[in-house]
């Protein structure tokens, strides 16, 4: 049990961190959030929650980044066009994307989960240590990105 009797409340395009010692709970409360496991939580109809962190399965490796993309039964029928589009705004150019996912850095696996949550045009990112493998020139466009768009709230374990 991660909580019991209590009562979290977010204020939309408010920031807020989630601290704590490794393994007390914090990537499995947002995967819960996401996933609308958790209770007295609004469902996804209501509430549009995006869960940021590396998911890369193996048998997604040889997947270009657009396809990797459109495969996210979570977007619905965005078009290769806008996905394309979304890269381009995180600093994939049509080389990059061209490329399979499996051979991207860390860094930039990150930068593609991004591409993916902005295009779910969610109310609550969810952010699992987003910076972890970005460089000072992308943690700096990160910052830029979160404090743009205010009408978002944004969840990041620390």
């Amino acid at each position: 049990m991660l909580l019991n009797k209590t009562h979290m409340r977010l204020i939309k395009g408010h920031r807020y961190g989630l601290c704590g010692r490794n393994g007390a709970g914090k990537s499995t409360l947002m995967r819960a959030i996401a996933n609308g496991q958790l209770e007295g939580f609004p469902d996804q109809s209501e509430l549009r929650t995006c869960f940021v962190e590396h998911k890369l399965q193996g048998e997604e490796a040889d997947l270009d980044l657009v396809g990797f993309i459109a495969k996210d039964k979570d977007l619905g029928v965005v078009s290769k066009d806008d996905i394309a589009s979304a890269l381009a705004t995180v600093g994939f150019d049509a080389e990059r994307r061209a490329q399979p996912v499996g051979s991207l850095s860390g860094g930039w696996k990150m930068k593609l989960e991004l591409a993916r949550a902005m295009l779910m045009k969610a109310d609550v990112l969810l952010l699992d240590e987003p910076t972890n493998h970005l460089d000072v020139g992308n943690v700096k466009w990160l910052q830029d990105y979160l404090l743009e768009h205010t009408d978002i709230t944004k969840v990041g374990l620390l």
